[in-house]
C-alpha cells in the first residue's frame, strides 16, 4: 500500500473488538483507535484498550487511543420495543433529559435518529415529550434527538458521566479526550481543570474539542485557541446547521486549525454504506478525497468499523483513497506566505516548505520538545515524512494524529546527540535508507536552524 500522510481513525466496537481484527485494521492503515463513551461500560472499554494495545504490539506499529466523551447528548430513553411511526402519528416519547420540554417551542422541528425520523413538538412534561410525526420510520431505544438551533442554557457541556468517564480513561492512559457539544471557548476549562487534578504524574491527555453546533462554528477561532485539537462532528453539525452549509464550515475550520497549528479531524458518515455493503458509494469516496484535498490531519470512521460487517475492508478502502488522493496534484500546497505577520517558526516553516517543493528536502526530523516548529509545519503541509523524536511514548502517540508525522521513540542520549547521530538511528530503525538525505531542524539559541545529513 502507498504510504499516506493523512491519518485514519477508526471507532472500535463489537465488529472490531478482537485482537486479530484490530491487528488487520492497523496493518491496512488505522493509526488511531476511537472509543465511543456514549456506549459500553468501563469494564468493556478496559477490555477494548487491552485489545488495542495487544494488537499494536503484534502489528509492530504505533496506535493512539482517543476517548470520545458523550457530553449532554439528548437521546430517547428506553422503549419497550422498537416502534414504527408514520406521518401524522401523535406519540409520546421518553427522553433521558430532565424537563427537556422547557427548552422547546411548540411547533418546533425535532430530528430523531440523525434525522431519519422528523416530528413537530407539541408539549412536554417531566422526561416525556409529545410530538406529531412529520416523516416516518422506525424508532428504538437511545437514538439521538436533535433540535436545530437549540441552546441549553445553564447546562454544562461536561456532564457528571463525562467526568467519571474521563477519570477512568485517564487511569488507562488514553492519549486524547474528546469533549462533545462545546459551543464556546470557556466550555473547555472544566475538562482542563479535571485533567490537572486527576491525571497521573508525568501523564496528561490532550483535549480534542468536537465542533458539532452552529454556535461552535461561529466561535471556532476562540475554541481552537484553547483546544489541543479539533474534530468536525458533521453528523450532529448537519442537524443543527443547514446541511448545505456543512461543507463550507468544514473548509473554514480546517483552515483555522492549520493556521493555529492544531490537528483537525473530519468525522461522521464518511463510508456509511460500508456498514452493510462491501463497497462504498462513489459519493462517499469523493467525500474522503475532498477532506484530504482540504488538508485535514485525519479522517474518521464511526459505525462502519464499530458495528459494520466489513471493518477491515472499510479501513482498507479509506486508506487507499487517502493515498491515491495524496499521490495526485490536487492536494498539493504551492508555498505561498499565508501569514501577514508570521512568527519566526512560521517563517522558518515557509522556507522549509519551499525547499520541499523544490525537492531539496526529502525527510524532516524534529524533537518532540520543539512543539512550536511542529505546529508551524502544520500550516504548509510539506509533503515529506516528518519524524518526531522523543523519549516519552505517550507524547509521541499524541502527535500521531498530525498530518505526515511519524513518531519515533529514542533514548535521551540519541535525542541530545548531533544530527548525524539522529540520522544513523533512523537508518538503523529502517526509517530511512542509505543514500537518502535527512534534514534535522531545531534551535540554535532562540533561532530555528536546519542541518542536512546524507545517510
Amino acid at each position: 500500500m502507498k504510504k499516506k500522510r493523512t491519518k485514519l481513525i477508526a471507532t472500535i466496537g463489537p465488529s472490531s473488538q478482537s485482537v486479530a481484527t484490530l491487528e488487520k485494521m492497523m496493518r491496512v492503515g488505522m493509526d488511531v483507535a476511537r472509543l465511543n463513551f456514549s456506549h459500553g461500560s468501563h469494564a468493556s472499554h478496559r477490555g477494548l484498550i487491552r485489545a488495542i494495545r495487544s494488537a499494536s504490539r503484534k502489528a509492530k506499529c504505533n496506535t493512539a487511543i482517543l476517548a470520545d466523551l458523550q457530553g449532554p447528548k439528548i437521546r430517547l430513553a428506553t422503549l419497550p420495543s422498537p416502534v414504527r411511526v408514520k406521518r401524522g402519528d401523535r406519540i409520546e416519547l421518553p427522553v433521558g433529559f430532565p424537563k427537556f420540554g422547557t427548552f422547546l417551542k411548540k411547533g418546533g422541528s425535532i430530528l430523531l435518529d440523525d434525522g431519519r425520523v422528523t416530528a413537530e413538538y407539541l408539549s412536554g412534561k417531566g422526561e416525556t415529550i409529545f410530538v406529531k410525526v412529520t416523516s416516518g420510520g422506525e424508532l428504538s431505544s437511545h437514538v439521538g434527538l436533535a433540535v436545530p438551533g437549540l441552546k441549553l442554557k445553564d447546562v454544562s457541556t461536561l456532564t457528571q458521566k463525562d467526568k467519571e468517564d474521563a477519570i477512568f480513561a485517564m487511569g488507562e492512559h488514553v492519549d486524547w479526550l474528546v469533549q462533545s457539544f462545546v459551543t464556546k471557548a470557556s466550555d473547555v476549562a472544566p475538562l482542563r481543570r479535571l485533567i490537572l487534578a486527576k491525571a497521573d504524574a508525568g501523564f496528561s491527555p490532550k483535549i480534542m474539542v468536537k465542533i458539532e453546533r452552529a454556535e461552535a462554528v461561529q466561535n471556532a477561532r476562540a475554541i481552537i485557541k484553547v483546544a489541543d485539537g479539533i474534530m468536525i462532528g458533521r453528523g450532529d453539525l448537519g442537524l443543527d446547521l443547514p446541511v448545505e452549509k456543512v461543507p463550507i464550515a468544514q473548509k473554514k475550520i480546517i483552515a483555522l486549525c492549520r493556521e493555529a497549528g492544531k490537528p483537525v479531524v473530519v468525522a461522521t458518515h464518511m463510508l456509511e454504506s460500508m456498514t452493510s455493503s462491501p463497497r462504498p458509494t462513489r459519493a462517499e469516496v469523493s467525500d474522503v478525497a475532498n477532506a484530504v484535498i482540504d488538508h485535514t490531519d485525519a479522517v474518521m470512521l464511526s459505525g462502519e468499523t464499530a458495528k459494520g460487517a466489513y471493518p477491515v475492508e472499510t479501513v482498507s478502502v479509506m486508506a487507499r483513497t487517502v493515498a491515491e488522493t495524496e499521490a495526485s496534484v490536487y492536494d498539493d500546497i504551492v508555498p505561498v506566505q499565508l501569514m501577514k505577520h508570521p512568527t519566526k517558526e512560521q517563517a522558518f516553516a515557509f522556507m522549509l516548505a519551499e525547499l520541499v517543493y523544490a525537492k531539496r528536502i526529502k525527510h524532516l526530523v524534529v524533537s518532540l520538545g520543539d512543539i512550536g516548529l511542529i505546529e508551524a509545519l502544520s500550516l504548509y503541509r510539506p509533503e515529506v515524512p516528518v519524524f518526531v523524536l522523543g523519549t516519552e511514548a505517550s507524547g509521541l502517540r499524541q502527535e500521531l494524529l498530525r498530518w505526515s508525522v511519524e513518531p519515533v521513540r529514542v533514548s535521551e542520549t540519541v535525542l541530545n546527540g548531533e544530527p548525524g547521530v539522529l540520522v544513523k538511528f533512523l537508518q538503523k530503525q529502517r526509517q530511512v535508507t542509505k543514500g537518502s538525505t535527512v534534514t534535522v531542524i531545531g534551535y540554535r539559541g532562540s533561532i530555528p536552524v536546519f542541518t542536512t545529513v546524507k545517510v
